[in-house]
């Protein structure tokens, strides 16, 4: 075949990626969120349609111990399917918008990114609960004969009709938006939503519109999509990434622009795919790096993509208060981390030993995003360079502990300086599209590689030994599995490494983190390097990760490309969220009560065998917690109990004649001092004239300023 006919055939994936960004584009003119649940909702849609084709059935996102399905009848035909289907996406982006994003108009760039990671945990959950994790493939839905052009040049039918539908659908939205009351409301809103409100506009109702509009744009797109690949949950889920890259090219503005970037990009995958076939030394994986490029060309070229957006609005982030009593805390926490891996057995130990582990691998999210404020959703991608270089350094070169968990934590740290340079140009949510990108490259350029993952047999972890002595959490006695010894090593880990971050917002270094968190021009202004420390805090982060990735290898034994994938990965900054985190304790939270795997999957197998049902749990909780309660599990106030306990503690390790805490300073408001950063110019939350919902920070005008 010629280069010119595998750029045609590239059209229709292009049309595919060109309809979701459309639809990315329009939740972010009405409402200013990024929704990473897009892709998602496509592939919850793309289901719906397969499953009243195939039986008739219609699926409803709840879970199968409730009745979730409707039988309408015989398996229809293509027609009734995709309309019932579209009329079922409309609903479902009406109830997504006044059920959770409504709500999220004062909420951060970090809350907006976490409540639309939830929602898709949530949907794909539900899906794989219902249908299982196996790819299908559905009836085709447009003809699938040939077009020949003249000069042996062919092109699919198919290929032809989606891009001519993604043209359509194109025009109508630039024209609707140009001409049509409701396009200019919705671009007045987008400007000023309240000048919008002052001259009789109702902003709420404008983006609820846009995201019932989205959604049909996302159903429709994933019901195309069954007539090019096979149906499955996580590879239509994370779709989400070319979509992201076409739409920041057109900075969520230009429908035009959008539909062209998409059919470039898909022209240009399969070129590479082309190129795959003419030359060996093109790897597996290099057309999923495409997206990846563009993003990164987008912020090179722009700056910031996103168009700022004029919303009056207080973005309050999660609390980072200062460590009280943190030695004995730890202390405590040791103590009776020792009694339980001793005094547990079997899946209680085990649950245990995996709790640890994650609590470990979360306190890179704690440094990163919670005291620094970058939003990475590629940190398990980090922890997974360090684990497969452990791996291969304690298999094939003899390398012993801990020189190999150090190096794998070098190894993570490389990584991470290579990500957070594109930080110093994107922030906030640029910068979790750039991660979340970042992170399908590297699962499809290296831990797809069979070189890295060890192919079938995945990548083998040899048994941890120190000084001669056996710490393996592995035996070969099944009635002594798991061994504690392991689970202490991770145990002492990351109650050292949980020491020092706590201590970090006690140190001049922690407290340029939180004043780049708050406000990055202020930073500036008061002779802060930014740059250095948003490189300082990746550095830092991706070590914790590296380290991470390579105690999850000892505890599993073996290592393959599902232990770190993409989704594994946001779902960890989801974990980290909901347990708190701008809190050390917000991370051993989050792996007691979240981990898959771990002390609470563990009681709800032997109680109810609820554990399968854990990562819906998480996504609802993700949403909730985003929501309601920014500020995670370590936000919550103790039980008085436990407070009393505290106060005897403290005062019997307390010094005599010790001063009365300093309290806070004239006019610096409570949440701040509490935070351990009492600077007035530089407070705990950020206001219009701060870093706002796309990331960019910008002064506030005099009329804003008046109105604070």
């Amino acid at each position: 075949m010629t280069y010119v006919e595998f750029l045609l055939l590239g059209l229709a994936a292009g049309a595919v990626y060109g309809l979701l960004g459309l639809g990315l584009v329009l939740e972010y003119r009405g409402s200013g969120i990024v929704n990473f649940a897009h892709g998602a909702m496509a592939m919850f849609i793309a289901y719906v349609f397969t499953d009243l084709r195939r039986n008739g059935a219609l699926f409803f996102p709840l879970p199968p111990f409730i009745p979730n399905q409707l039988i309408l009848g015989s398996p229809m035909d293509t027609l009734p399917a995709a309309v019932i289907s579209l009329a079922y996406a409309l609903i479902l982006g009406y109830v997504c918008y006044q059920v959770i994003f409504r709500f999220l108009r004062t909420a951060s760039s970090l809350g907006k990114v976490v409540t639309s990671i939830g929602l898709m945990l949530t949907l794909e959950s539900l899906v794989q609960l219902q249908f299982g994790t196996n790819a299908q493939t559905p009836p085709a839905i447009l003809p699938t004969t040939a077009i020949n052009l003249g000069s042996d040049l062919i092109v699919p039918q198919d290929a032809v009709d989606m891009t001519g539908i993604v043209i359509v659908v194109g025009v109508v939205l630039w024209a609707v938006f140009k001409f049509t009351r409701f396009g200019l409301a919705t671009r007045a809103s987008a400007e000023t939503e309240k000048g919008a409100t002052l001259v009789g506009l109702r902003p709420g109702a404008i983006a609820c519109g846009n995201w019932m509009i989205a959604t049909v744009l996302a159903g429709a797109s994933g019901i195309l999509l069954v007539q090019i690949t096979a149906l499955s949950p996580t590879v239509y889920t994370f779709l989400i990434v070319p979509a992201l890259a076409v739409s920041l090219v057109a900075r969520f503005e230009s429908f035009g622009a959008v539909v062209i970037a998409g059919f470039v990009l898909g022209m240009l995958e399969s070129e590479v795919t082309n190129f795959q076939q003419m030359w060996s030394w093109v790897p597996q994986g290099a057309q999923d790096v495409l997206p990846f490029i563009m993003i990164l060309l987008a912020i090179a070229v722009r700056g910031s993509v996103l168009p700022v957006r004029g919303q009056l609005q207080e973005l309050r982030l999660p609390k980072v208060p200062r460590p009280k009593n943190i030695g004995v805390v730890t202390a405590c926490c040791v103590v009776v981390g020792l009694i339980g891996l001793f005094a547990l057995s079997g899946n209680w130990r085990y649950g245990l030993t995996v709790s640890l582990v994650w609590a470990f691998i979360c306190l890179s999210f704690v440094v990163l995003t919670g005291f620094n404020g970058q939003i990475s959703l590629c940190q398990l991608a980090t922890g997974g360079v360090g684990g497969f270089t452990m791996s291969h350094l304690a298999a094939s070169a003899g390398v012993p502990f801990p020189v190999d968990i150090i190096i794998a934590g070098l190894a993570g740290t490389v990584l991470g300086v290579l990500i957070g340079l594109p930080a110093q140009r994107a922030r906030g949510v640029s910068l979790a599209v750039v991660t979340v990108a970042a992170a399908v490259t590297i699962d499809s350029l290296f831990f797809s590689n069979t070189a890295v993952n060890g192919g079938f047999v995945g990548s083998k972890v040899p048994k941890l030994t120190l000084f001669g002595l056996n710490l393996d959490i592995r035996t070969s006695n099944v009635h002594d599995f798991p061994r504690p010894w392991f689970g202490v090593v991770v145990l002492v880990l990351l109650a050292l490494v949980g020491l020092s971050v706590g201590n970090l917002t006690r140190t001049p270094t922690g407290l340029r983190m939180l004043a780049v968190r708050a406000n990055e021009r202020a930073a500036a202004a008061v002779g802060i390097n930014v740059a250095g420390t948003k490189l300082y805090s990746f550095m830092v982060a991706s070590f914790i990760a590296g380290v991470g990735g390579a105690l999850l290898g000892y505890q599993q034994g073996v290592l393959s490309e599902s232990t770190f994938g993409p989704f594994v990965s946001v779902s960890f900054l989801a974990i980290a969220f909901i347990g708190g985190i701008g809190q050390v304790r917000g991370a051993v939270l989050a792996g007691i009560f979240l981990a898959t795997g771990g002390l609470m999957s563990a009681l709800l197998d032997s109680a109810i065998n609820f554990g399968p049902y854990l990562p819906l749990i998480g996504g609802v909780a993700v949403m909730a917690s985003a929501v309601g309660y920014p500020n995670g599990m370590a936000g919550a106030p103790p039980p008085p109990p436990v407070v009393a306990l505290g106060k005897k503690i403290a005062s019997a390790f307390s010094r005599p004649g010790s001063p009365a805490p300093v309290p806070a300073a004239a006019g610096i408001p409570e949440q701040v001092s509490q935070n351990g950063f009492a600077v007035p110019d530089t407070p705990n939350r950020i206001s219009q004239g701060g870093a706002d919902a796309s990331g960019s920070d910008r002064f506030p005008s005099s009329s804003e300023a008046a109105e604070k």
